[in-house]
């Protein structure tokens, strides 16, 4: 991704526009969004979802060979993109189809969870999981019929499972890490994981975040809400911000009393 970036930047800066530029665009998009954002979110979730909402584990199969089948797609799409139209369709449909049924997997873990306590994280989670297959159902229309939904799909895969999922992930992990060194290090008397970050604050930012996502999809039609939509998503992000910060902060803090136990002697 970063290899091909830097050759459709230096394109541009030479106005060096190649025949090939766009499908050169078009697999750089789709290596980003889909190699590095969904596969990541995707190897990450099988740790994430059992271990902090305490979900059945997914299967071995889908474990062991999803982020294999996801990689080998995405070469073929690359290597189709200059040599077969219907292949490459065909490629499409494959990722679109596996993806979707990963999205459905976690949902229903999720559905299944043992601790079935509300909590805005699985807000990120769960609208994320919906909006990849309504972006990839999308994605796929876009192929077959004369619609331009490639926008909403960019939309919806990559701001809504991508940054939607990512906020979940660091409103749980951020104050997992806070939460295990301070434990770790003797301090008993410290929040948990759900107290160090208010809940009304964490809501406030999912309401902001997807209140971005709706302004951002009407804006298609109605441009002027481009600006607003932008600084409600500004505002959502340095909520984000502010939160983690207050879990740092606990952190800095804690660190400067004494410790409940001398864990040195375990050293």
């Amino acid at each position: 991704v970063v290899l091909m970036g830097g050759h459709l930047l230096a394109s541009h800066a030479t106005q060096n526009i190649s025949a090939l530029h766009v499908q050169l665009a078009n697999i750089h998009a789709l290596l980003g969004v889909f190699g590095f954002g969904v596969m990541l979110i995707v190897g990450v979730s099988f740790q994430v979802l059992p271990m902090f909402y305490v979900t059945p584990d997914f299967s071995k199969v889908l474990n062991k060979g999803l982020t294999f089948i996801i990689l080998t797609l995405l070469s073929m799409y690359a290597i189709f993109t200059f040599v077969d139209e219907t292949l490459l369709i065909f490629v499409k449909i494959s990722l679109a189809m596996i993806l979707s049924f990963y999205a459905i997997e976690s949902l229903y873990r999720i559905k299944k969870r043992k601790r079935p306590v509300k909590d805005v994280t699985l807000l990120f989670w769960q609208s994320g999981a919906v909006s990849l297959i309504i972006g990839l159902m999308f994605w796929i229309a876009d192929t077959f019929f004369e619609t331009d939904l490639s926008p909403y799909s960019a939309l919806l895969i990559g701001g809504g499972f991508v940054l939607g999922v990512i906020h979940g992930m660091l409103y749980k992990i951020v104050p997992f890490l806070v939460w295990f060194h301070l434990n770790g290090s003797g301090y008993m008397s410290i929040p948990s994981i759900t107290e160090m970050i208010e809940q009304k604050y964490a809501r406030l930012n999912y309401y902001l975040y997807f209140s971005a996502l709706l302004l951002f999809s009407f804006s298609f039609y109605l441009s002027f809400l481009v600006k607003i939509a932008a600084v409600v998503l500004a505002m959502s992000m340095l909520l984000l911000q502010y939160n983690l910060y207050k879990v740092v902060q606990i952190y800095i803090n804690t660190k400067k009393t004494k410790p409940d136990f001398d864990m040195s002697m375990m050293s």
